[in-house]
């Protein structure tokens, strides 16, 4: 299965990024090659529109699980509808804690 996060740097030590349509990055980890694989928003600079195309950058991941600090609605109105599950955490949260931390509350995954 893939989890993407996003992310502020290209590190699986980065933070969390709280802004899901503007983040720097996209984690994806694989909970299966337990890899972590970085793909550059270059939607984040854009004038608007950039939560639903972000969005559509995780929908061509394969993901399965999105986790972010916090999403607006036309992104999450587009992540819903692929029947992608939204995780918020705190951008306390390293990438790797918060893999670390669904992992421990999901092991079937």
């Amino acid at each position: 299965m893939k989890i993407c996060i996003t992310s502020k740097e290209e590190s699986p030590e980065s933070r969390v990024e709280k802004s899901f349509g503007r983040t720097p990055f996209i984690a994806v980890y694989d909970t299966e090659s337990k890899e972590f694989n970085f793909i550059e928003n270059t939607n984040r600079n854009l004038a608007g529109g950039v939560g639903p195309k972000t969005a559509q950058m995780v929908i061509n991941c394969g993901a399965k699980i999105l986790i972010t600090g916090m999403i607006g609605e036309n992104a999450k109105n587009v992540i819903d509808a692929a029947e992608i599950r939204i995780i918020t955490v705190s951008d306390e949260k390293t990438i790797k804690e918060a893999v670390s931390d669904f992992e421990k509350e999901n092991p079937a995954n």
